[in-house]
């Protein structure tokens, strides 16, 4: 029987984060590189030097203007004693500076580091000092007075070295800040030869790290940061799995740059949340052509009411992706975008563009699934993945789940600090990585992922999928279900399904109906709704991931009351 291991060979990349945006710049010069929807036509208009800026309702910036404002900063942070390797660290929402701030950064070839606006809150405090000492920045943004204060005092606090530069947009209110503006205009004698800064820019070191996410920390709540060095953001635009061109929002940002197309990037949310109306802003006003979701969103957009109302037609490209995502999700997705090519996007924090989607020719009831989960896909060019048995100590056979594993150059070589060294490994001139998603290899190369390995319930020893039970409750009760597994003294664990809201399908024929579909080995502990647990909404990471630790908390303190009770 044949292994689930894979390996698409060697993929030469260009190891240049500028050289992929320049393509861009080179294509479509007087195209909108960025649209952002929120803010005005004439807003940062005087790092333009007087190029015009349209005469549309909100701030639209082609290629040449942004490439201009760019290389201003660009020049600005040189000026000021800014240095090649040096880190940037943004606390920036949505908006055009994140489009000034990524180009400046691949032009001067620093480190770019933005981190959620929210780590400025009060509550936050330790988390921002940690966050500090361990990226060291030598530039930093916020984007008001207010977060500049809780910068400088946690600076002050925690006795960090200040950085050299520090931009707020009202900074001319602040002592030690500057504007763009002024960072653009003002600095040391130092005369900036731009040629000679782009043209390096364009020769960039492979290895340099140039960009540092953080994951979610949905099993956990601690973030681990993902250092990706050139030649890794270069192999995901160079293989571009998604076909990107306009898109809504910052996840592909550069992959859209690179093909010469928009970002459309639309207005905060008044509640927080997803911004379901300006979404469809972006599509119908703006023309964007590509739409990311996870089915947190996805369920929201189509609940708005104004929806089957709009004119979607620009879209062309919609991919659900960044959870595990079933076929109900899938379905309920393909019907409502009927007109686009709807995909699964596999991505994750520590690595990107591993696999392409390859059923857009089949119909929808041609795609496999497993348990009813949708497949992320095939692997692009140069990448290798295998499905590992660790209790086995051996690769699975096909259709044997076990831990995806990736070989890639588009996949981080550690975590930030080194932390979790233990997801790394070296076989002979290959490091892979362990990607903690349980996932099955199918015999034509297809790969699904079913469930994350932390999220797995281990009942009297049969592993559980919580994914596979989230989407038989579902589509029973038409109820958003979370399973995490709870401590049985003789068991382990059992798992336990956390509905949205009560439904007309009682707790024994919730518990029932698993047990028919799955068999005894699957029962249930029990079921609760959110109103139980006394929530309101399911606990939400800033990229609307539920934070499943969160509801065990909760769960745990319910199920104690009503021992108590009983």
């Amino acid at each position: 029987m044949a292994l689930s291991e894979i390996d698409t060979g060697p993929f030469k990349v260009t190891p240049s984060i500028y050289h992929h945006l320049e393509q861009g710049l080179a294509r479509s010069p007087d195209k909108p590189a960025v649209i952002a929807m929120h803010q005005t036509p004439s807003h940062l208009g005087e790092l333009l030097d007087g190029r015009p800026n349209g005469a549309g309702a909100c701030l639209s910036w082609s290629y040449t203007q942004l490439h201009h404002a760019a290389l201003r900063v660009a020049v600005g942070l040189t000026r000021n004693g800014i240095e090649t390797g040096q880190t940037v660290v943004t606390f920036m929402p949505n908006s055009v500076e994140y489009a000034i701030m990524l180009w400046a950064s691949a032009m001067v070839r620093l480190t770019l580091a933005c981190l959620d606006p929210g780590a400025l809150g009060d509550a936050r405090g330790p988390e921002l000092k940690s966050l500090l000492r361990r990226l060291k920045p030598a530039v930093i943004y916020v984007p008001s007075v207010g977060g500049a204060a809780v910068v400088d005092g946690a600076l002050l606090d925690s006795g960090i070295q200040a950085p050299k530069v520090k931009i707020c947009h009202d900074a001319k209110q602040v002592t030690g800040w500057l504007t763009f503006e002024q960072l653009a205009t003002n600095g040391g004698e130092q005369e900036v030869d731009t040629e000679e800064v782009l043209e390096a820019a364009r020769h960039d070191d492979p290895s340099r790290v140039c960009i540092i996410n953080f994951t979610s920390g949905t099993s956990s709540g601690i973030p681990k940061g993902c250092p990706r060095h050139v030649a890794a953001m270069s192999h995901v635009f160079e293989n571009n799995p998604w076909d990107m061109k306009d898109v809504r929002g910052k996840p592909f940002t550069c992959a859209a740059w690179k093909a010469g197309g928009t970002v459309v990037i639309i207005p905060p949310s008044p509640s927080g949340g997803f911004n379901t109306t300006g979404t469809l802003n972006a599509i119908e006003k703006h023309g964007a052509t590509t739409l990311l979701l996870i089915p947190v969103m996805l369920h929201l957009l189509l609940a708005e009411p104004s929806f089957t109302t709009r004119n979607l037609n620009s879209l062309g490209a919609v991919m659900v992706g960044a959870d595990i995502i079933d076929r109900a999700t899938f379905t309920k997705a393909h019907n409502a975008f009927n007109h686009c090519r709807v995909s699964c996007a596999h991505g994750m924090t520590e690595s990107g563009g591993t696999v392409t989607w390859p059923f857009f020719d089949k119909p929808l009831d041609m795609i496999p699934y497993v348990r009813d989960i949708c497949p992320i896909g095939k692997l692009v060019p140069g990448v290798a993945a295998r499905i590992w048995d660790h209790e086995a100590k051996r690769t699975t056979n096909r259709g044997e789940p076990g831990e995806l594993c990736f070989s890639a150059e588009s996949v981080i070589k550690r975590y930030l600090d080194n932390v979790s060294p233990e997801s790394f490994w070296l076989e002979g001139e290959k490091q892979w990585f362990r990607t903690g998603d349980l996932s099955v290899m199918d015999a034509d190369d297809v790969i699904f992922i079913v469930g994350r390995i932390k999220d797995v319930v281990k009942r009297a020893g049969v592993p559980i999928v919580p994914a596979a039970l989230e989407s038989c409750i579902k589509a029973y009760t038409d109820e958003e279900t979370c399973v995490v597994a709870t401590p049985h003294p003789q068991l382990g664990q059992e798992p336990f399904a956390i509905l949205k809201a009560r439904t007309s399908k009682s707790e024994a024929e919730i518990k029932t109906h698993v047990v028919t579909m799955f068999g005894r080995d699957y029962s249930l502990a029990g079921v609760a709704s959110l109103e139980d647990l006394g929530l309101q909404d399911f606990p939400l990471n800033s990229t609307a991931k539920i934070l499943k630790f969160e509801l065990q908390q909760r769960l745990e303190e319910f199920r104690k009351i009503r021992r108590i009770e009983s």
